[in-house]
This record gives structure tokens, sequence and C-alpha cells, in this order.
């Protein structure tokens, strides 16, 4: 995430921390939560990503710089299929206040 005013990452560990998960739904309802590993991804991870389209060059290289990105485990069974079916698996990605970080209300809205 990104203060856009002041072009500031916002992904300090004591304030927010990520959530990544596989969400299974059948008939439309979520019936699982599957929570995946990650972890910092390394310079031999960048190696292996497709190449990226030339107009997210910028952007991409700020991210891999400030070591913001994250990558899933190896050995995470990834089975994600189904985007506008009843029966779905979905990656989920979400940035979340920090639950066990004893930061005050205001000092979550001043940061994010």
């Amino acid at each position: 995430m990104i203060n856009y005013k002041s072009n500031e990452l916002l992904h300090s560990e004591y304030f927010v921390e990520w959530d990544i998960y596989l969400e299974r739904r059948e008939n439309l309802q979520t019936t699982e939560k599957i929570s995946l590993a990650t972890y910092s991804c390394s310079r031999k991870d960048y190696e292996s990503f497709y190449p990226i389209n030339s107009a997210q060059t910028v952007s991409y290289n700020f991210l891999r710089n400030q070591s913001v990105l994250r990558c899933i485990d190896k050995d995470a069974n990834l089975e994600i299929f189904g985007m506008d079916d009843i029966n779905s698996y979905a990656l989920n990605v979400d940035l979340i206040p920090c639950k066990a970080c004893n930061k005050t209300k205001e000092e979550m809205q001043e940061y994010l």
C-alpha cells in the first residue's frame, strides 16, 4: 500500500500485516479459508517472474527495491479456478491493520 500524498510505502509490521489465503466457495458461499505461507521475495524469485509490461517497469523496480513484494511458499497447494462459477477457489491478498501491535486507533489512523 502506498500513501500517494507522500509516496511512502505503508508496510511496517508495526502497523499492518498481510493475510494471503485461498477462499473456497460452494454455491457462492465461502466454505473454507486456507492460509498460505509467504515470505519476502528473493533475487532468485524475481528472476523466475514472468516478464512484465514495459509500462510497469518503474513501479516494479520501486517495489522490488523496497523489498515489499511477497512470494507464496513453493510447496503450497494452489488450486485456483472458477472466477464466475458457483463453485470456486479464489486467491485473496489482504493488507490489514496489525492485531498484535498495540497501537492506538489514533496512531493507526495517522499511519494509514
